[in-house]
């Protein structure tokens, strides 16, 4: 039986970093030309073009997320480990906040025991 290199084992070898800084300029440049075409067409623009640039903008945040979440996941698979620091109260205030908005899309009701 072949035994396999030490870089087989691990999987492909990926440039995380360069991937990560093409996303992420790319991403910018994206919402730099969203922006100035708001900017640009701010009370001209029918309702199609203005619904058009705020699905790229809603669009734009869900892809900046998945990014950050797949840079994230790769940095572990590679033996990356440092500490992800939340303050638990404001994300339970956020919660508490959206607490009907919730209910009504989920039918889950939020509450303290």
């Amino acid at each position: 039986m072949m035994e396999r290199r030490q870089d087989e084992q691990n999987g492909p070898e990926v440039p995380r970093r360069q991937a990560e800084d093409i996303c992420y300029r790319s991403l910018g440049l994206i919402d730099q030309n969203r922006e100035y075409l708001q900017m640009h067409l701010a009370g001209k623009a029918d309702r199609r073009t203005t619904e058009a640039l705020e699905d790229i903008e809603i669009e734009s945040a869900r892809l900046e997320r998945t990014i950050r979440e797949t840079m994230g996941l790769l940095a572990l698979w590679e033996g990356e480990t440092s500490p992800c620091w939340f303050d638990l109260d404001r994300l339970l205030e956020g919660f508490g906040s959206m607490r009907e908005e919730i209910a009504r899309q989920t039918g889950v009701e939020l509450g303290c025991i």
